[in-house]
């Protein structure tokens, strides 16, 4: 293993640009949990509410029974008794939505902090919205990386290293320990970039770009306009992932407390016609 990224070789302007890109980061990375546990808040608080009135609802029906009276009849002629079984399955189906939701935003939430697998972490890499911002995050965090080892001075074997060590994704962090061994072999950097499970366009054009030699100035500045240009379609992706499901969000709890109230109150109507 190589020792930290030295600072010596980098300017001052080079450490803010580092330490903004940081910020970024850590900002997108805490704006998308507070995201995912205000939305399972609202989901499941809205299941919560729903299954409560459901279930008041069946213990009302439960064993009721009541009269109908026919036109042209004197008499109370016909004994009904309500059938309640659908409230129950309803009952147990918001529970297990309010469970399922739960479950979900703790993989959601142990995904962005880096604590799952590299399996489990390419598995949600696939989930909407949220995979997408994160492979941004990721690349990003690569390119920072790259950036601060080159500018340094350090070969590309070594930057893939610390790289390996640095980035918190497990999945791009095991690929780059494996680029750099292959590095180490004499195998082509642009090949090697290209064989990334990072699929976000910087890092697309320099896998392009690398194929011709580079003066170290110019490698800096491409990987700096990489690094640069990560961190805002990072932004950009979040932007939008947070409109839509900030949204989509209220508006399916909306939908699930209305959908709760409108059962338990078809329901109520039915006992009130036979009171009637």
């Amino acid at each position: 293993m190589t020792n930290p990224v030295s600072d010596n070789q980098i300017s001052i302007t080079q450490k803010a640009k580092i330490e903004w890109w940081s910020d970024i980061r850590y900002s997108i990375h805490r704006q998308m949990v507070r995201l995912v546990l205000t939305g399972t808040g609202y989901l499941v608080f809205a299941l919560l509410i729903g299954s409560f009135l459901i279930q008041m609802m069946e213990r009302v029906g439960r064993g009721t029974v009541y009269l109908t009276w026919e036109p042209g009849n004197f008499f109370l002629s016909i004994l009904e008794n309500p059938n309640i079984e659908w409230m129950h399955t309803l009952f147990l189906l918001y529970l297990l939505s309010a469970a399922c939701c739960l479950i979900a935003s703790i993989f959601t939430i142990l995904f962005i902090k880096h604590r799952l697998t590299a399996w489990l972490s390419r598995w949600m890499a696939n989930v909407p919205l949220i995979g997408p911002t994160m492979e941004c995050l990721a690349a990003a965090e690569l390119c920072q990386t790259v950036y601060q080892c080159v500018s340094s001075g350090q070969p590309y074997p070594a930057a893939l290293e610390q790289a390996s060590v640095t980035i918190g994704n497990p999945s791009i962090s095991h690929w780059a320990d494996h680029a750099s061994k292959q590095l180490d072999q004499g195998q082509a950097f642009s090949d090697i970039l290209g064989t990334s499970p990072l699929r976000v366009p910087p890092l697309a054009v320099l896998s392009g770009v690398f194929l011709q030699e580079k003066t170290p100035e110019q490698t800096v500045a491409l990987w700096e306009s990489a690094t640069e240009e990560s961190h805002l379609l990072a932004q950009s992706r979040f932007a939008r992932a947070n409109v839509f499901l900030s949204n989509m969000i209220i508006l399916v709890s909306a939908f699930i407390a209305a959908y709760a109230l409108y059962s338990s109150s078809s329901f109520l109507l039915l006992a009130l016609e036979g009171l009637t």
